[in-house]
């Protein structure tokens, strides 16, 4: 029977919060007993959490006191822990990419698929009414300051979230600094931004040097002044990230690769992305005419960009999200062709650090990869080299504690079932910056119910729903199969030379014919108007062959 693999699990004394497809389960962390769980709300309760689909984003407060959740109809729902009560839902402007609660527990600050992130209070604040709509000298400066940064948004705001700030492309996560004053932000373009909090506008810095998309950033808490980031590049880039200057790079790429499993698909628009075979068939046997081809074609391109205007808003944010959420993030079978290119993709999924006496530790991991991967803090330019603990299926998430243990969340429909799979393991983080494998332990037990009892049954269409691993299709743009600038130019003089090849031969045929004509004897005054016509069309091949010589 297939089951809802883990994506999310939350730590704290007494308690754990797991997260499986849309549903959430609370645990005793002492015993592994299961408190709470949506599977067992009523009716009307379970089939709002089933609505939502797969929960993309989860956020626990620092005393495990609330839960956020959010999928993909966009709600955000704040739960209560104890009795997982849902305590009330508000309507987000677009899919989020992250939830972090500040430190307070009373603000949420999440970012979304179109650039932007908005923080919300924790609890709704009731808008007041008023019988008439107030005049801008009515205003007071903080209803002020809220317009004019709706004013400023990529998109509504249904839920009165105060902008925080906004990127021109999808962010794909944000960390805030310890103190709370800065957010840094990082986004598909390549970019890393530092921005005052909650002044977004204040742009502090950029830390600059990525080539590829951005899609995990940690600021360790035993050096708050540092900054890791990682995505598609084949480095982890460590930064002084008020100042925005690099200070060291660890070499990650020749590590992961060997325990990528997980494979990326590249798109190809349907008939924008190839030719039309049976109008080219149709053509060569003597089928319509130019003319009635381009009717054709013209309105055929109509028709695509009607229908690209009707869903511009759903197709712009399943570009930012690729095929990360929900069924109608893939484009239908007429839509799009997938060619499997046999290509594994480098995206660091997460980082996390730790120190452990005089060591200072990364633990990271990748989408799709088998291994969890651990390397030194370098201190300097130079790193040493990154360690891996293979998992046989790929690592879906981690939850470092403050200790050095790992918990491990892996994807248990991978490959050949036989026997009990495990779909969570532990090992431990050693100073030497290697990993070793736990047995028992006081934290057994609840080891034992998330690898049995918190097993949710899943169909296959619930499962395929999930997406693990879309970010490897969504994050890449396929730049290394563009060519250079030098390849660009010839393969355009290649075009204007072929252009001008073809206008001649046709020129020729033209020309030939009209000689044809020309030798027959001429039965009235058009004849006259032919040969001057004839010596225009050899004048104009004189002038394309000059204009090919030159």
């Amino acid at each position: 029977m297939s089951t809802f693999p883990h994506s999310n699990l939350f730590l704290r004394p007494n308690r754990a919060v797991v997260i499986s497809g849309p549903h959430a389960q609370i645990l005793d962390s002492n015993t592994g007993e299961i408190l709470h769980s949506t599977m067992n709300l009523d009716e009307a309760a379970k089939d709002g959490v089933l609505k939502t689909g797969p929960i993309r984003c989860a956020a626990l407060d620092v005393d495990g006191v609330h839960l956020v959740t959010s999928g993909d109809d966009k709600i955000l729902k704040v739960w209560l822990v104890e009795g997982l009560v849902l305590l009330h839902s508000r309507e987000l402007p677009k899919k989020p990419t992250r939830i972090q609660f500040t430190k307070d527990s009373q603000t949420l600050v999440i970012s979304d698929k179109f650039g932007d992130t908005f923080s919300y209070p924790l609890h709704p604040v009731p808008t007041p009414t008023r019988p008439t709509s107030p005049s801008p000298l009515d205003e007071t400066d903080e209803e002020r300051i809220k317009r004019r940064r709706a004013a400023v948004a990529s998109h509504e705001n249904p839920s009165g979230g105060t902008l925080i700030l906004g990127h021109a492309s999808l962010m794909t996560t944000f960390v805030l600094s310890e103190d709370e004053r800065y957010v840094i932000s990082a986004d598909r373009d390549e970019h890393v931004r530092v921005s005052w909090y909650p002044q977004g506008w204040n742009i502090e810095s950029f830390c600059l040097g990525h080539e590829k998309y951005v899609t995990a950033v940690h600021i360790p808490s035993f050096a708050p002044e540092t900054l890791i980031s990682g995505g598609g590049d084949t480095m982890l880039k460590v930064w002084d990230w008020m100042a925005g200057k690099l200070k060291a790079e660890v070499e990650v790429w020749e590590t992961a690769q060997k325990f990528l499993l997980a494979k990326g698909y590249k798109k190809i628009r349907g008939q924008w992305g190839k030719k039309n075979e049976d109008t080219t068939a149709g053509v060569e046997q003597g089928g319509k005419t130019r003319k009635e081809r381009r009717e054709k074609n013209r309105k055929g391109k109509e028709a695509h960009l009607s229908e690209l205007g009707e869903a511009k808003d759903d197709e712009a944010e399943a570009e930012a999200d690729g095929v990360g959420e929900g069924n109608d993030s893939y484009p239908t079978a007429s839509q799009t062709e997938t060619i499997d290119l046999g290509e594994f993709i480098l995206v660091i999924h997460k980082i996390q650090s730790l120190q452990l006496g005089t060591s200072q530790l990364i633990v990271f991991t990748a989408v799709g990869a088998s291994a969890l991967f651990i390397t030194t803090l370098p201190s300097d330019v130079t790193s040493g080299s990154t360690q891996a603990f293979d998992f046989g299926r790929p690592v879906i998430d981690f939850t470092l504690e403050s200790a050095g243990v790992a918990w491990v969340l892996l994807d248990g429909g991978w490959g050949e079932q036989s026997g009990i799979v495990q779909v969570v393991k532990r090992v431990r983080c050693t100073a030497e910056g290697q990993f070793q494998d736990i047995e028992g332990g006081p934290e057994a037990a609840l080891l034992l119910s998330l690898n049995t009892i918190c097993c949710l049954p899943a169909t296959a269409e619930e499962l395929k729903a999930l997406e693990l691993y879309s970010l490897l299709s969504s994050m890449p743009k396929n730049l290394s199969d563009e060519p250079d600038e030098e390849t660009k130019a010839q393969a355009a003089a290649t075009k204007r030379q072929q252009g001008r090849m073809k206008n001649k031969r046709h020129l020729m045929k033209v020309v030939e014919g009209s000689q044809v004509r020309d030798s027959e004897p001429p039965e009235d005054d058009d004849s006259e108007r032919a040969i001057k016509r004839t010596k225009s069309i050899a004048e104009e091949v004189l002038l394309v062959d000059a204009m090919d010589e030159s």
